[in-house]
């Protein structure tokens, strides 16, 4: 499923109803590249990668947070935790058939591409798992900027 959120100003160049007929045929053509791409995935090498923050500090983030929901005296019933994730290949990846990737990354996530006309991409990759009673709930996501 491809869903898209629309935030509208009236002092935008394009009426609302060209705007959303634009979007209609790009979600048309990536339904039908991302169809075409699946499986077809070329290999690369991983250059570098960097995340911020690091495993080690994410995990002990993660489990902070989780600590905070469950105390007590706590309000919290939800924390978003964000990781930044710069990865660096030795060809150039096609934005798309990146986020063809991502949609076999794990279950209930949420691909999204945003790529502005002569622009670098931002692919990200949001997964929330939760688990009722006993309350926990972990949100994370994975974006990456080409």
């Amino acid at each position: 499923m491809i869903a898209a959120t629309i935030a509208w100003d009236d002092a935008l160049s394009w009426t609302y109803k060209k705007s959303i007929h634009k979007l209609q045929a790009t979600i048309c053509e990536v339904c039908t590249i991302v169809k075409h791409l699946v499986g077809r995935v070329s290999d690369t090498y991983l250059l570098n990668s960097t995340h911020i923050p690091d495993k080690t500090s994410w995990d002990r983030d993660v489990k902070h947070a989780l600590h905070m929901i469950n105390s007590d005296d706590s309000t919290l019933i939800k924390v978003v935790l964000a990781r930044s994730s710069r990865v660096v290949t030795c060809t150039d990846i096609d934005p798309l058939m990146w986020l063809a990737c991502l949609k076999f990354e794990g279950e209930n996530a949420y691909q999204f591409c945003l790529q502005p006309p002569d622009s670098p991409a931002f692919i990200g990759n949001t997964i929330v798992y939760s688990q009722s009673n006993y309350f926990i709930e972990i949100d994370s996501a994975f974006a990456v900027m080409l």
